[in-house]
C-alpha cells in the first residue's frame, strides 16, 4: 500500500540571522511536540507536520515571542525591517561618536545630552535583542544576543551609575561610555543589515528558480462541440487536463504535446538555453517557456506538483542537510557563549590586579563578551551550501544536500556504467558489408522493410539512418524473435536479419535470403560528447577511473583501452555489480555514475550515486546527484569542480571563524580594542564569512 504523503505547514519567519537563530527556533518547536520541524534561516523558512488551527495559532504566537516575526497579514505592515532600526541608532550615535574622539565640545559632553541620545537606541538594542537573548536562555542555548545584550547593557547602566554616583565630578564625561552603548547596537545593526543583503545573494538561485512557476494555466473545455479556453490558478490544474499554451507563454504542468508545434527553452531544467523544437507526442516540462508555435497539451501532473516543484523543493532540502564538517561548528557554538562570558567575567579580575583601574578592567570585559561572535561558525557551512547548491541548479546539475558536496569532494575513485551513460544508447551504421553478388539498392531496402516493423533500439536507429535513401517493399508473414531478429517473405524468398558474433568494437547484424548470408551491419553505440575531457579532468583530479558493465567482454575492454580507464568489469549484472562497489568502498571513497534506472542499487550503495536520466520522477530520486542538462558528461565535470570547490570554502570559512575568535578574544582581554571597535569588527566577521561564500560566483571554472 502506498505511503499517504504527509502535509505540511510552512512559515515564513524574518529575524533569524544564523544558525543560533535556527536552533532556537527548533528547540521551541521540540518542545510543543511538533513532528519533523526544520528550520532554515538562510531561507526564513519554518516547515513542520500540519497542525490543526489552534496549536498554529499558538506556534505563531510562541515564534513571535521569541524575538522572531512570523510573516502574516496581520502583522506584514507592523515590520519594522533592520535598516530603518540602523538609520535610526545611527542618527542618535553619530553625535555620540563625535563627542567621544573629539572632546572640549561642551554640550556634546553633557551627561543629560548623552542620555537623552544613548537612551533610544539602547532601548532599541533591547527590544531587537532581548527577546532573542531571553528566548535562547529559556531554550537553554544561550546565543550571540545573549553576549550583545550584556555588552550593551552593562555600558549604559554603568554610564547611568557614573552619572548619579559623579554628578558633581568636572570629569564626569570621562566617565560616561552611553556612546559604547549605542555603538554597540548600531554596528552590529550595521553588521546584520549587510549580513541581510549577502545572505539575500545566497539565495537568489533558489528565487530565481521558483519565480518560474507559472502562476495560472489556460484549461481548454468542450461545450457543445466547441473549444471553450478558461484561464484558473496553477493549483487547479489536474493530472490529464487539456491546456492551451500560447506563444511567450510558460507552459503550466508537466506533460505531453496532442497539437501543435513550437520551440521551448528548458534553460531552468537543463541549465543550457538552446531551444528545443516541441511537436505531437513530445514531453513538455511545467515552468519552461514556449518561445514560438502554440502548443496544447495533456496534463501528467498536478500543477503543483512538475518536474520544476520537485526540483525546488529538493534544493530547498539541500540546503538544511548538513554536511559532516559543520558538526565541528555546531558543538562549539554550543558552548561558545558560555565561555565567552565566562572569560568575560575572568578578565575583570585580572585586569584589574594589572592596570588598578575599574574603568579600565570594566571595558575589556565589555569588549570581550561583545567581540566574540558565534555567528560566523553558524554560517560558515550553510552560506557555501546554499551558493554551491544554487550554481549547481543553475547549470542543470540537482546536488542534493550540503552533505552529496562534501562526499563528492572527498570522492577518489569514479565507477562509470558504459551503455547509457559513456555511450548514447543510440546505434549507428558503421558499415554495410554486401555480397558483390548482390544488388546494393535493393538489399538495402530489404534491411529498412525488415526494420520499420519492430521497436527495438538498432531498429529505430537502422531506419532512421536508411530512410532518407530507401523505400518500403510490400512484405509478407513479417516475425520479430525477442533479442534474436526478424524474418519476412519477400516474392516467395525468406530473409532474416539477425545479431551475429560481435566483434571488438562493434554488434554485427548478418542478413540472409533464405540460408544465404547477403550482407553484414557493422553497428556501433555512439560515444556521449566530451568523454575524454571528462575523464582526463578527473584523472587530473587524481581520481581512480572504473569502467563497469554488463556489456560483452570484448567490447568493454576495447572500449576501456580507448579511454584508459583504471580498473575494468565485464559482463556485470546489477547484483554483482552491488558487490563489487562494496569491495571498492572498503578502501576509496566511491562515486557510481549510471543511468538512475538499471543501476540504482550500485546508485543507492556508493557514497555519492550519479544519475544521467532525462528530468524525470525516476532519475530525481535515484541518486544523490542528478545531471539534467544535455552535455551530461560535462555536467559530471561541473559537478566535482562545484563540490570540491564549496568544501574548500566551507573549511576556508571555518577556519576564519575559528581563527577570528581565537585571535580577537584576547585581544579584547588584554585591552587591544575598545568595546565600540570590538561590535563593529564582530558585526563584519560574519559579512566576510558569507563574501568568502559568494565568492565561489567567480572561483568556479
Amino acid at each position: 500500500m502506498e505511503r499517504e504523503e504527509r502535509k505540511t505547514q510552512v512559515l515564513k519567519v524574518t529575524g533569524m540571522t544564523c544558525m543560533d537563530c535556527a536552533k532556537t527556533v527548533s528547540n521551541f518547536l521540540i518542545k510543543e511536540q511538533v513532528q519533523n520541524p526544520r528550520v532554515e534561516f538562510l531561507t526564513g523558512e519554518v516547515v513542520f507536520e500540519e497542525v490543526e488551527q489552534q496549536k498554529l495559532e499558538s506556534i505563531i504566537t510562541g515564534i513571535n515571542k521569541l524575538g522572531y516575526k512570523v510573516q502574516d497579514a496581520k502583522n506584514l505592515k507592523k515590520e519594522i525591517t533592520i535598516t530603518q532600526k540602523f538609520i535610526f541608532s545611527l542618527i542618535l550615535t553619530t553625535p555620540l561618536l563625535f563627542g567621544h574622539f573629539f572632546t572640549g565640545i561642551s554640550f556634546l559632553e553633557n551627561s543629560f545630552f548623552q542620555l537623552f541620545l544613548s537612551f533610544p537606541v539602547f532601548s532599541l538594542g533591547v527590544i531587537h535583542f532581548g527577546r532573542s537573548a531571553v528566548s535562547s536562555l529559556k531554550m537553554k542555548h544561550p546565543n550571540m544576543d545573549v553576549l550583545i545584550l550584556i555588552g550593551s547593557s552593562s555600558a549604559f547602566f554603568y554610564s547611568l551609575f557614573s552619572m548619579i554616583y559623579f554628578f558633581d565630578d568636572p570629569h564626569l564625561h570621562h566617565k560616561l561610555f552611553f556612546e559604547t552603548a549605542s555603538s554597540i547596537v548600531c554596528f552590529v545593526l550595521l553588521g546584520q543589515l549587510i549580513e541581510q543583503k549577502a545572505v539575500f545573494e545566497t539565495t537568489n538561485s533558489l528565487k530565481d528558480l521558483v519565480g518560474q512557476l507559472p502562476k495560472t494555466a489556460k484549461r481548454i473545455s468542450l461545450q457543445f462541440g466547441r473549444e471553450i479556453i478558461n484561464e484558473i490558478s496553477i493549483d487547479e490544474v489536474n493530472k490529464f487536463d487539456l491546456l492551451l499554451v500560447p506563444s511567450g507563454d510558460k507552459i503550466p504542468a508537466d506533460g505531453e504535446v496532442y497539437e501543435g508545434s513550437g520551440t521551448v527553452d528548458e534553460s531552468m531544467i537543463s541549465g543550457e538555453s538552446f531551444p528545443l523544437d516541441k511537436s505531437l507526442g513530445s514531453k513538455v516540462f511545467g515552468g519552461t517557456i514556449l518561445q514560438s508555435g502554440t502548443l496544447k497539451l495533456r496534463a501528467e501532473t498536478k500543477g503543483d506538483k512538475t518536474v520544476l516543484s520537485g526540483i525546488i523543493k529538493l534544493v530547498k532540502d539541500a540546503n538544511s542537510s548538513k554536511p559532516e564538517i559543520q558538526k565541528i561548528g555546531d558543538v562549539v557554538s554550543g558552548y561558545f557563549v558560555l565561555g565567552v562570558v565566562a572569560i568575560s567575567i575572568i578578565a575583570f579580575p585580572i585586569n584589574y590586579f594589572i592596570t588598578h583601574s575599574l574603568i579600565e578592567s570594566f571595558l575589556r570585559s565589555i569588549a570581550v563578551l561583545v567581540i566574540s561572535c558565534p555567528c560566523a561558525m553558524g554560517l560558515a557551512t550553510p552560506t557555501a551550501v546554499m551558493v554551491g547548491v544554487g550554481l549547481a541548479t543553475k547549470k542543470g546539475l540537482l546536488i542534493k544536500g550540503g552533505n552529496t558536496l562534501e562526499a563528492l569532494a572527498k570522492i577518489d575513485t569514479v565507477v562509470f556504467d558504459k551503455t547509457g551513460t559513456l555511450t548514447t544508447g543510440k546505434f549507428k551504421l558503421n558499415k554495410i558489408s554486401i555480397d558483390e553478388k548482390q544488388d546494393e539498392q535493393f538489399v538495402k531496402n530489404i534491411i529498412y522493410t525488415l526494420e520499420s516493423f519492430s521497436s527495438h533500439p538498432i531498429a529505430i536507429s537502422l531506419k532512421q539512418e536508411l530512410e532518407s535513401t530507401c523505400s518500403i517493399l510490400k512484405i509478407d508473414d513479417y516475425k520479430e524473435f525477442a533479442g534474436l531478429g526478424v524474418e519476412a517473405n519477400f516474392e516467395s524468398t525468406i530473409y532474416k536479419l539477425i545479431a551475429g558474433e560481435d566483434s571488438e568494437l562493434f554488434k554485427v547484424v548478418s542478413l540472409y535470403k533464405n540460408q544465404e548470408l547477403i550482407a553484414t551491419l557493422f553497428i556501433e553505440d555512439q560515444t556521449r560528447e566530451g568523454i575524454e575531457e571528462m575523464l582526463t579532468y578527473l584523472k587530473s583530479k587524481n581520481k581512480k577511473v572504473v569502467l563497469m558493465s554488463g556489456d560483452k567482454k570484448n567490447r568493454v575492454e576495447s572500449f576501456a583501452v580507448k579511454y584508459n580507464f583504471d580498473e575494468v568489469y565485464y559482463e556485470t549484472k546489477p547484483e554483482q555489480k552491488l558487490i563489487e562497489i562494496q569491495k571498492l568502498r572498503t578502501s576509496a571513497n566511491v562515486a557510481m555514475i549510471g543511468d538512475g534506472i538499471n543501476d540504482a542499487p550500485a546508485l543507492s550503495l556508493a557514497n555519492v550515486g550519479i544519475s544521467l536520466s532525462d528530468a524525470n520522477a525516476s532519475a530525481i530520486n535515484s541518486a544523490q546527484v542528478v545531471v539534467l542538462k544535455n552535455n551530461k558528461l560535462k555536467g559530471i565535470e561541473e559537478a566535482f569542480e562545484l563540490s570540491m570547490l564549496s568544501y574548500n570554502t566551507i573549511k576556508q570559512n571555518l577556519f576564519w571563524a575559528f581563527l577570528y575568535n581565537i585571535v580577537a578574544i584576547p585581544i579584547a582581554a588584554g585591552g587591544g580594542i575598545s568595546p565600540m571597535l570590538a561590535a563593529f569588527s564582530m558585526a563584519f566577521s560574519d559579512v566576510i564569512v558569507i563574501g568568502n561564500s559568494l565568492l565561489l560566483k567567480v572561483k568556479r571554472k
